[in-house]
């Protein structure tokens, strides 16, 4: 991701709709815009466009995507014009979110991965397998202590482990 100098403007309320989410409400300052318009602008360029070309791809106006490019953003939420603009540059989805400090929002579930790859990672540097186990059987117990449920897939337990059940771990 591109690293962009501040802009001088005032802060901004803006409501942000997140896809597939919901909506947050999401206070930023204003090189938040600016930052995305840079973004759009240096995408752009590097696909050797013209603003007017991608104006066309995305059916809004060229003075459209000159404002974006210069981070001038009316009215409440993200315009449809700009995640076309945004769809059409390529960028992954969640992008525009995330330079507008938007990001969706991360569920345990989302993390659970991580934390066997990071069990797992600690065995092959040398720790114990019976303390992996029961880092892993914790990190079970906190899941369901939340109310989560983690894919059948993702969820593992002790005997998938070569090393066979470690103790148990001693959590009322």
């Amino acid at each position: 991701m591109m690293s962009v100098p501040p802009h001088p403007s005032k802060p901004i309320e803006e409501h942000v709709s997140l896809s597939g989410s919901g909506s947050a409400a999401v206070s930023t300052t204003g090189p938040s815009w600016w930052t995305v318009g840079n973004a759009v602008h240096a995408s752009r360029r590097s696909l050797r466009m013209s603003q007017a070309e991608l104006a066309e791809a995305a059916g809004i106006s060229r003075r459209t995507v000159n404002n974006y490019e210069m981070g001038r953003v009316s009215g409440p939420g993200i315009p449809a014009g700009l995640v076309r603009v945004v769809a059409h540059l390529g960028w992954p989805e969640g992008q525009l979110e995330q330079l507008l400090g938007a990001a969706p929002e991360r569920t345990p579930a989302d993390d659970y991965r991580t934390v066997t790859d990071f069990a797992d990672a600690c065995v092959t540097a040398g720790a114990d397998s019976r303390v992996r186990d029961i880092f892993l059987q914790t990190a079970q117990l906190l899941l369901e202590q939340a109310g989560v449920q983690v894919p059948v897939t993702e969820a593992r337990g002790v005997a998938d482990h070569p090393d066979g059940p470690g103790p148990k771990p001693d959590i009322p």
